[in-house]
């Protein structure tokens, strides 16, 4: 288990900052200046979150992704379980997804075994959204695992539901976020926390005798300061300001990625283009799944936290650059080469010797011309220690705004 300092500083999630901030925003002299009200007015503020994921009662773990005018889809990751005939692992995922009740999941999937000329649905509870108890019913109208042919999966009822707070991108199961507030309740009890987290957020005592200080309602029988509330923003946006996550991936073959994820990113045989020749454990990763596709269609995902990452020139802007140099440099000038602009390739090379971890090249894919129609996008580079301690081996799915399959005839229409 992580330790509350470590929950802090690699998380920052915003729902964990509210929580903390709040309590000490309740100084005693806030407290008295809350009218009395009755119990059932809680002093917790509800933040809003979505909902990412869930996990059954026999382990697996699904991830959740809502559509706007069909059934969700989601994606299992099956555990181990001696009692269940399919194998561990991440799973195909779902054409959509409806979720009812226990034992009419088992309902559908006797009609589906069956053959009923019936839809398999027809008659039963069915909903959009995961919730405790419910059970999971997954569709393919071609599920691999069953030679390309349709199939569903009636998962067990749900036990926990993940969720993530908009803007932090990181999903928590209500196990966890409990874990997460006791800790921080606990941390709050020393004095010396409370007294650091105070001076941080700026929180001052409010003065009874100060007709001056005005408030803002924010909830019913519930008032805070608008000084306070300030310092209070401010905090939120200093944490979010710590918080930089860079998102990007390496694009190969799939048994090199099995080969990767196994046993990490080793010393490549070939050179490239943006890293000096001596250094082999460059590893190159691209942000845009449409550069990433020119050089194989198995992606290895990689999640950096605050990483500190050197840009250099964009190779079309060096190609303004030196042709803006030749035709106002004298001939001496050219000669020596006077003032003549570094190259991409030249800047990112010098950041590796001097020992920079991660290189960013902006539109780096297509050179000085791209092509028409050619994926556009840039290139990080990241030494391999980096790279391997970056490996996302559980990367939140994309959806596709575009190109999406129509409605076939096995499917439900969507509950108005």
């Amino acid at each position: 288990m992580k330790s509350y300092s470590q929950f802090i500083d690699e998380a920052l999630l915003p729902s964990l900052i509210k929580a903390a901030a709040r309590q000490f925003v309740k100084s005693k002299a806030l407290q008295k200046a809350i009218p009395k009200v009755g119990k059932e007015v809680t002093k917790t503020v509800k933040l809003p979150s979505k909902v990412t994921g869930f996990q059954t009662a026999r382990g697996s773990k699904y991830t959740y992704k809502p559509q706007t005018k069909s059934w969700p889809q989601t994606q299992r990751t099956a555990a181990k379980d001696p009692y269940h005939p399919t194998a561990p692992g991440v799973k195909q995922k779902s054409d959509y997804t409806m979720f009812t009740t226990p034992d009419a999941s088992m309902t559908m999937r006797q009609r589906f075994v069956s053959g009923s000329k019936e839809p398999f649905y027809q008659g039963l509870p069915q909903s959009t959204k995961p919730k405790v108890g419910r059970a999971p019913v997954e569709v393919w109208n071609r599920y691999a695992e069953k030679s390309g042919k349709q199939a569903i999966h009636p998962g067990s009822p749900i036990t926990d539901i993940q969720t993530a707070t908009p803007g932090s991108g990181v999903g928590l199961y209500g196990a966890q976020r409990k874990e997460i507030k006791d800790r921080v309740k606990a941390a709050l009890q020393k004095s010396a926390n409370k007294e650091q987290l105070k001076k941080e957020l700026g929180i001052k005592p409010i003065e009874d005798s100060k007709p001056s200080t005005t408030y803002r309602n924010v909830g019913v029988g519930r008032r805070e300061s608008v000084k306070e509330q300030r310092s209070f923003l401010m905090f939120i946006t200093e944490a979010r300001r710590r918080m930089r996550v860079l998102r990007t991936a390496h694009y190969t073959t799939a048994s090199n990625k099995n080969e990767i994820m196994r046993g990490g990113f080793k010393d490549s045989p070939s050179t490239g283009t943006y890293h000096p020749d001596d250094r082999k454990g460059i590893v190159y990763t691209t942000p845009s799944s449409r550069v990433g596709s020119d050089y194989g269609y198995s992606r290895v995902n990689l999640r950096l936290v605050n990483p500190k990452v050197t840009s250099t020139d964009s190779p079309r802007d060096f190609g303004k650059n030196i042709k803006s140099w030749m035709s106002s440099a004298s001939d001496e000038d050219i000669n020596d080469k006077k003032g003549k602009p570094t190259s991409a390739v030249d800047q990112a090379r010098s950041a590796f010797k001097k020992g920079d971890k991660v290189v960013r090249v902006p539109n780096a894919h297509g050179g000085f011309t791209p092509r028409e129609g050619q994926a556009q996008g840039s290139y990080v580079m990241m030494d391999k220690e980096t790279a391997n301690k970056s490996i996302d081996k559980t990367p939140s799915r994309t959806m596709r705004a575009k190109g999406k399959e129509r409605r076939t005839k096995t499917q439900p229409k969507k509950d108005t």
